[in-house]
């Protein structure tokens, strides 16, 4: 769960955005799992505990649908008082908390076609805090995914996915990462929008062999734009995998990446190659790590922290680094549990433009009943710029405890707290957010996805 940022321009407007500029979260070979790894009797083994459960992923878990060629769709919609003790991110000199509300609607879909799959994921919402963010479109909220997979013959797979959120700054923090993006959180910025769009085609050589190639673009832009560098890029990937076991694969990828910074502030490529390992212990215990090497070639401007001279020849530069990423998950009937982490070279997060990135994160939900669900998160990244050594760790905690009252209604209490170090010229804090609500859902199932 996944974060992102981006540019307060006044040509975009969610209901009918003239460019995609939104949230950055993908994962889309995910799909290509879900159209052939569970049935109705799966589905309905997984699916135990409340219907109402924390909002803190993003997609249908598979057991929602029917199962092969089935269907699932959900309505739902939330209201929340919301308490902020620390708001820096709207007002120069406005650092004080406040308490406000958010409100919005939200839906889901999921549908299982002949020869693939479709997903799409919706919601928004608007954030009000008096005395803050002067232009209400700041405070909006707004996230779509989409991902579809459509078998074109027996063993070739092709996955499309369009990802795209905005959201305002100076709340709960959600990195996202792919195999080939790490993106670095933005404390500061009013309001981010990112989006992105991927695709890949997969090929199943022999029972054991197969072959993958993909791309992604993507576009980061921030508000304020004059202390946060947006960017766009891509990578293009090509790989092979092949499993030893009905367990364990051994997959080598190569990717290359290119990122262009707005205001004329450079370029960069990267190199890479690894290897990664995954075994699956059992359908519900997963782990899978990676490792590499990778090489960047930057420019001055392009490794630049906004408001820091760093100490860097001109011209063109090359650097070599290590790829590393971990993943374990565990799934249970009341249980669910997942861990990542890694170091790799991302874009930056538009304060620190190239830069190393070294993250970990983790999510716990708890079903103990028909009633209740508990959630924890939390995480830790710290930036590093590629051209100098100057760093910026952040680290965030969530926790949220939810009550079914009937089918269809719940109440839900959350909790969040982050800190983050000095950012160039804008010092460190702590701060947290506290918030008690309602929601309703058209499904009797879980409501996944509101932020």
């Amino acid at each position: 769960m996944l974060d992102s940022h981006a540019i307060g321009s006044p040509h975009f407007r969610f209901g009918v955005p003239r460019s995609m500029k939104i949230r950055f979260l993908v994962l889309m070979f995910v799909w290509a799992s879900l159209a052939s790894s569970q049935t109705a009797d799966q589905g309905q083994a997984a699916d135990a505990g409340p219907t109402i459960l924390s909002r803190g992923e993003l997609e249908i878990p598979p057991e929602a649908a029917t199962g092969r060629l089935g269907s699932y769709f959900n309505f739902f919609a939330y209201g929340d008082f919301t308490y902020n003790s620390y708001e820096p991110f709207s007002l120069p000199g406005v650092t004080a908390g406040g308490e406000g509300f958010d409100a919005g609607v939200g839906l889901n879909l999921f549908h299982y076609f002949q020869s693939g799959a479709i997903s799409l994921n919706y919601n928004g919402s608007y954030r009000d805090y008096p005395g803050y963010n002067i232009d209400p479109v700041d405070n909006v909220i707004q996230n779509l995914s989409l991902g579809i997979n459509k078998h074109l013959t027996r063993h070739i797979l092709l996955t499309f996915g369009e990802t795209a959120s905005i959201n305002p700054g100076g709340w709960i923090p959600q990195p996202v990462t792919t195999p080939q993006f790490q993106l670095g959180l933005n404390l500061i910025a009013i309001r981010n929008e990112t989006s992105l769009t991927s695709a890949g085609l997969s090929f199943q050589q022999t029972r054991r062999l197969s072959w993958q190639v993909g791309g992604d673009f993507f576009e980061l832009r921030y508000v304020p734009s004059v202390d946060n560098i947006g960017s766009f890029g891509g990578d293009a990937s090509v790989g092979l995998s092949y499993r030893f076991t009905k367990k364990t694969s051994l997959s080598a990828t190569a990717t290359y990446q290119s990122y262009s910074f707005l205001h004329s502030h450079g370029s960069s490529t990267s190199d890479s190659a690894y290897l990664s390992l995954s075994h699956s212990f059992s359908p519900l215990i997963q782990v899978g790590v990676s490792g590499g090497a990778l090489r960047t070639t930057f420019d001055e401007a392009s490794a630049q922290v906004i408001g820091q001279i760093l100490l860097i020849s001109t011209g063109r530069i090359s650097t070599y680094s290590p790829y590393v990423s971990g993943r374990f998950s565990i799934t249970r009937k009341r249980v669910s549990l997942s861990l990542g982490g890694g170091e790799t070279v991302s874009a930056g997060n538009g304060i620190y433009l190239t830069s190393k990135i070294i993250y970990a994160g983790g999510f716990l939900s708890y079903s103990p009943g028909q009633k209740w669900s508990f959630a924890l998160g939390g995480g830790y990244q710290r930036l590093a710029s590629i051209g100098g050594g100057v760093t910026a760790p952040d680290e965030y905690a969530t926790g949220s405890a939810n009550y079914k009252l009937t089918r269809h209604f719940g109440v839900r209490a959350s909790g969040s707290y982050t800190t983050y170090d000095t950012i160039t010229t804008f010092p460190g804090n702590s701060y947290y957010n506290l918030s008690l609500g309602i929601i309703f859902t058209s499904a009797d199932r879980p409501v996944i996805g509101i932020f």
